[in-house]
């Protein structure tokens, strides 16, 4: 047994072919015993000896003895067949920079190495089997070596990579993460505990272990978000402001996989608008339609700018082709999309349990609508 004093030396790394790796470990033991200048500035040997004073003699002596243990241990981390390609091995400095130029390479073989990790590092992507660990263990083993052949690699670069490489089932949270945080701001550390938090919802939420959660089938991963996003969906409510009566209130369950409130928002919205158009058809046949456009009153911003925008980017490509739609109508002015607030949802009112005040407030408009309506008809 040890005393409480006593201290376990550390072992020496030894050299197994990965000479990024064992040069970072090499060196930071070497720094651990405080002999790291002999390696950067090398051991002169004294032309003459005589020369030297008493004082000069004895420090020789001591630079000397250091050289001769730091190259004790690299011979120990060196494999015999490596040692025996060195050439010049008087110094520990010969050896380093011997080992440097054999595995390191010059600038030339170092950025075909920064080229290819580059390759590697964007073609990226997170499994559908893999977890949040194992995924960040991977994209950060690539972004160290990089940084180790002089790329800068910034935490936000990382992080970008990360939030567009993830599977489905994480968009809605980094929907979340890109509206409620600063991604300049936000580490790598923070983001991987933030998805964590999230997988173990997933996994209590679904009842499973990581091993069951593994061997399940895509589609049961696409059932069980179906059944959850049927729960997620919002009222749309639809009113033509020509007559100032409101068309259509409707709770609209979506007969596609949403992952985020954005997503099942703008699929409402579109089947909101195709009620619109229709309603629009029926009056034109009566002769009750003045060609007015009719506005979809929205309480989520992000659907509103989804609609105007031509762009499928990521976020929004794998959304059904028929419910973009949505964005023809706006474009030609047959819908306009307008932000409304949450309390200010009129819908609300026939599908949500509601406050007082926010109840009195909405049927204060409908009883304005009733009473608008029957002037027209009158």
């Amino acid at each position: 047994m040890t005393s409480e004093g006593s201290f376990i030396q550390p072992a020496i790394p030894r050299f197994d072919g990965h000479y990024d790796h064992w040069s970072m470990l090499m060196e930071n033991f070497l720094r651990s015993k405080e002999f790291w200048e002999l390696v950067e500035s090398g051991y002169i040997e004294p032309s003459s000896a005589s020369a030297q004073t008493e004082a000069q003699r004895k420090k020789t002596e001591e630079m000397k003895l250091k050289d001769l243990k730091v190259k004790n241990y690299l011979f120990q981390a060196i494999d015999r067949t490596v040692l025996d390609t060195i050439l010049k091995k008087d110094t520990a400095k010969d050896i380093w920079d011997a080992m440097k130029k054999k595995f390191e390479g010059n600038a030339k073989v170092k950025r075909s190495h920064l080229q290819a990790l580059r390759r590697e590092f964007e073609t990226l992507e997170m499994r559908s089997s893999e977890g949040v660990t194992e995924y960040f263990s991977r994209v950060m083993t690539v972004a160290n070596k990089m940084r180790l052949y002089g790329e800068d690699m910034q935490d936000v670069k990382v992080v970008e990579k990360i939030l567009r490489s993830l599977t489905e089932k994480f968009n809605y949270v980094v929907c979340s993460i890109e509206e409620s945080k600063d991604i300049d701001a936000l580490t790598v550390d923070e983001l991987q505990s933030s998805l964590i938090v999230h997988e173990q919802k997933f996994q209590r939420r679904n009842g499973e272990t990581c091993d069951e959660r593994d061997g399940s089938s895509e589609g049961e991963d696409r059932v069980r978000e179906l059944q959850q996003s049927r729960e997620r969906q919002p009222p749309m409510w639809m009113g033509d402001y020509v007559s100032g009566e409101g068309l259509s209130d409707d709770e609209v369950h979506m007969p596609i996989v949403t992952l985020s409130t954005t997503e099942a928002e703008f699929v409402a919205a579109a089947v909101c608008a195709c009620q619109g158009v229709w309603i629009k058809r029926i009056l034109k046949e009566l002769g009750q339609f003045d060609g007015g456009c009719t506005t979809v009153m929205c309480d989520n911003s992000s659907t509103i700018k989804l609609s105007k925008n031509p762009v499928m980017h990521g976020r929004s490509k794998h959304i059904d082709v028929r419910f973009h739609f949505l964005r023809n109508l706006t474009k030609e002015g047959v819908i306009e999309l307008v932000h409304c607030g949450s309390q200010d949802q009129v819908a609300d009112i026939m599908t949500k349990p509601l406050k007082l005040d926010v109840f009195q407030k909405l049927r204060k408009y409908w009883e304005y609508v009733k009473f608008r309506y029957k002037l027209i008809a009158s």
